[in-house]
């Protein structure tokens, strides 16, 4: 899996390799082979400024693909989820950013969930989905701390997104296990 920013949009008439260098690719000592869980793939980018476009996927081709377990011609499926680019003003570690980031507990849950909102955010809307992308549930959060009944929602993971504004608060994957 490789990343790659543009300040274009990448534009090809067949399905053919992408013709561009990533900046970013998942070591090959780091490989994609656990089909049930989440993995986490990171990296740190210097911009040279105008990006606007991000791509993710596989840069090379089939021959220069490493795969394990797949016969020849097998088609292999990746979800992505939580993409995160930040904006770093210094060479700092993206840990070392002093945010307070979003709080959703416990996990796993049962019939409610509180929401603890960063610093610079007092009023926000919660948006459940269910792993297929359809929204089953919407809530507005009126304090920084506050308490979400999810009584309606059946046992299952669920993607909560928190957004201020016309902006992404957070993300996060909670269960519900009643």
């Amino acid at each position: 899996i490789g990343v790659h920013f543009s300040t274009d949009s990448i534009r090809q008439s067949n399905s053919t390799v992408l013709q561009v260098t990533p900046q970013f690719e998942n070591s090959e000592v780091n490989f994609i082979n656990d089909t049930t869980s989440w993995q986490l793939i990171k990296g740190n980018i210097t911009a040279n400024g105008g990006e606007q476009y991000l791509y993710i996927g596989n840069f090379k081709t089939d021959s220069n693909t490493v795969v394990q377990g797949f016969t020849p011609g097998a088609r292999s499926y990746v979800y992505i989820d939580n993409v995160q680019v930040y904006e770093c003003d210094s060479l700092i570690g993206v840990n070392e950013l002093q945010t307070k980031p979003l709080k959703i507990y416990p996990n796993p849950a049962q019939d409610l969930v509180s929401i603890e909102l960063p610093k610079n955010s007092s009023q926000a809307q919660l948006s459940i989905y269910n792993l297929t992308g359809l929204l089953v549930l919407q809530k507005q959060i009126t304090q920084p701390n506050q308490t979400i009944p999810i009584t309606e929602l059946g046992n299952g993971m669920y993607i909560f997104v928190v957004e201020s504004g016309d902006r992404v608060v957070g993300r996060e994957r909670v269960v519900i296990s009643k």
